[in-house]
């Protein structure tokens, strides 16, 4: 009996270690197929009627999220997918933002305490960290975290940002120009002034909500080692012709709901 099951046992163990699912950490919705979602752990979600949320973790997130509806137990149980010796710094204000206008070109906004954005008429927000860490220390994650004020929420579309490959000015950037008398290279910081792939997106439905966007760790690698090359990013509606959002802006009285970038780190 043995000369007859063991070489199909062996078999049986080769396609389960064959077959083992791995995470898959995720950037951009596109990146999980039809009907998927990026959530902001970083893990694709999708559609199930059965969770409160609407939506479920896929197979292919770590063992704390694996399968688990969204929204739920995703706290403290989430981070422990991500557990590590890593550290946190403290909050990082944003040190620049605006908004700008297709409706107004020449008009600066560099200092409402709301950033618009909008598909109609267009308008885009500008923000711009200078993040720092402890000498010697290997960045592990980083965070953006945004607050939508009440009513501010976007009923259609996905808020989607960009890394900016030119300099700005916060208090002369307009849709026409980035600096006084120097132009963007493609107007409303368009394709010829970001990056060519977003490095985040937020489900921006739900106002009156912090939202936190996970930020590959090379672009934020990138400007802790060049900060010179740190343009900072654009926010942009797309998937819609008609909505549009607002952020609160640094300028925001209540210091908990301006735009923070978190970073966890290595000693």
């Amino acid at each position: 009996m043995r000369g007859v099951f063991g070489p199909f046992a062996l078999v049986l163990l080769s396609v389960a270690a064959c077959s083992e699912v791995r995470p898959f950490r995720c950037q951009v919705t596109e990146q999980c197929g039809a009907g998927g979602r990026c959530e902001p752990e970083g893990y694709c979600s999708f559609v199930d009627p059965d969770c409160g949320s609407g939506r479920r973790f896929g197979e292919q997130s770590p063992g704390a999220l694996a399968n688990l509806c969204v929204g739920a137990g995703t706290g403290s149980d989430a981070g422990s997918a991500d557990a590590d010796d890593s550290l946190e710094m403290p909050p990082q204000p944003a040190q620049a933002d605006t908004f700008i206008d297709q409706n107004t070109p020449g008009m600066p906004h560099g200092n409402p305490h709301t950033l618009r954005i909008d598909a109609e008429p267009l308008q885009r927000g500008l923000l711009r960290f200078e993040p720092t860490l402890p000498a010697g220390a290997e960045l592990r994650r980083a965070e953006l975290r945004l607050h939508i004020p009440a009513g501010g929420q976007l009923d259609a579309g996905t808020l989607r940002l960009y890394a900016i490959t030119e300099s700005w000015d916060e208090a002369a950037a307009t849709w026409t120009q980035r600096s006084a008398g120097t132009p963007w290279s493609a107007a409303g910081v368009g394709p010829a002034s970001r990056a060519s792939s977003a490095v985040g997106e937020l489900d921006a439905r739900r106002d009156d909500h912090d939202h936190v966007v996970r930020l590959p760790t090379a672009l934020v690698a990138g400007w802790l080692a060049n900060p010179s090359q740190n343009f900072g990013l654009v926010l942009v509606v797309e998937g819609s012709a008609d909505q549009g959002a607002t952020v609160v802006s640094r300028e925001d009285p209540d210091p908990s709901q301006r735009p923070r970038l978190v970073l966890r780190y290595r000693p």
